[in-house]
């Protein structure tokens, strides 16, 4: 397995961290980090519902 599916397999022993806090992740994304390139991001659930942004109308 490999790419984003290896960093948030559950029984992934190479399973990914979350970028915020540490907590096993369920979520990946790749950002481009001005000076460093593409990175990946990985969030548990909990850094990733608290990063979504609410669509106002």
């Amino acid at each position: 397995m490999s790419g984003y599916r290896a960093r948030i397999y559950p029984h992934s022993p190479t399973r990914a961290r979350c970028s915020s806090c540490g907590e096993l992740a369920v979520a990946t994304r790749i950002v481009d980090v001005p000076g460093l390139g593409l990175r990946w991001h990985d969030s548990c659930r909990n850094c990733m519902i608290a990063g979504f942004k609410l669509e106002r109308p």
